[in-house]
């Protein structure tokens, strides 16, 4: 008796537990899901095809990228969006990517990999300008080739 009591004391607490937990990540989705972020979209993929990047199926590269060209910052709304890649008469099986971005942040998306070899990849990185000043400059390195070792 006394073991089954623990078990139903075990379980309560579990359930109760999950319930908790659950009710946390509701409220952490409506706050990241308010506001608004900023991306850049970079074309770091040496294909020669150019490419087209939609966010949540609206238009976010106002013409098409060639390789090395990139938009300026655009607002896009906090939360978790669906970003997908179009290129010129390639269909790439691996061009979308959900991400989640979160309100007052600033992020740059490389598009790298092949698009021709269906290895297209996201690089996303959160920008960080503090520190920067008329006089220093912070520096960030990427290296994006897809035919670079490991």
């Amino acid at each position: 008796m006394k073991n089954r009591n623990n078990s139903i004391l075990i379980l309560f607490n579990l359930c109760f537990s999950l319930v908790l937990i659950s009710g946390c990540a509701v409220d952490e989705i409506k706050l990241a899901d308010s506001g608004e972020s900023k991306i850049r979209i970079i074309n770091a993929s040496p294909d020669e095809s150019v490419i087209s990047v939609t966010i949540n199926d609206t238009l976010r590269t106002p013409s098409p990228l060639k390789f090395s060209q990139n938009t300026a910052y655009q607002s896009v709304a906090a939360g978790n969006r669906l970003v997908s890649t179009s290129a010129e008469k390639i269909l790439s099986s691996n061009a979308n990517l959900n991400f989640l971005f979160k309100n007052d942040k600033k992020y740059s998306v490389f598009i790298a990999g092949r698009i021709a070899k269906d290895s297209l990849i996201y690089i996303t990185l959160e920008d960080n300008f503090l520190g920067a000043t008329d006089t220093t400059a912070r520096v960030r390195f990427l290296n994006a080739s897809p035919n670079s070792a490991n």
